[in-house]
């Protein structure tokens, strides 16, 4: 946004928690598989690394997180090296829509079948009220 001819306006955000906001970050020592608990810290620290628009920003928000899942059990190296894995991903990249590999363009979940037919097949029936 350019206000007059000299002075640029920048909007930045960091993310905000409400005070009444607990520590509800899945435990360490849940029986959830090891991947999912080793995954959900990369994903969340991903998560702010997309949503602030500073490195200022990010680190600020990410010595919060890191505290709240050492406080919830992980280890010290999980959260580190889920921290630095997100820091390095250009912010830009996260910003972009991306499609889903899981996902055809109209939505429905992908289903290989081995037709390479693409035409949707319908299917109808008529109606009475009886």
């Amino acid at each position: 946004m350019l206000i007059g001819r000299q002075h640029m306006v920048k909007i930045e955000t960091k993310l905000y928690t409400k005070p009444s906001a607990g520590n509800t970050i899945l435990r360490a020592d849940s029986y959830h598989p090891r991947h999912t608990k080793t995954s959900v810290p990369f994903s969340r620290f991903l998560r702010y690394r997309r949503n602030c628009s500073t490195l200022e920003y990010f680190d600020e928000q990410s010595i919060t997180l890191k505290q709240k899942r050492i406080n919830r059990g992980y280890s010290v190296d999980i959260v580190e090296s889920a921290d630095f894995k997100a820091c390095a991903h250009d912010r830009n990249s996260l910003l972009l829509k991306t499609k889903s590999k899981d996902k055809n363009n109209d939505g429905a979940t992908k289903r290989d079948t081995g037709d390479t037919n693409k035409t949707p097949i319908y299917f109808s029936t008529a109606y009475r009220i009886q």
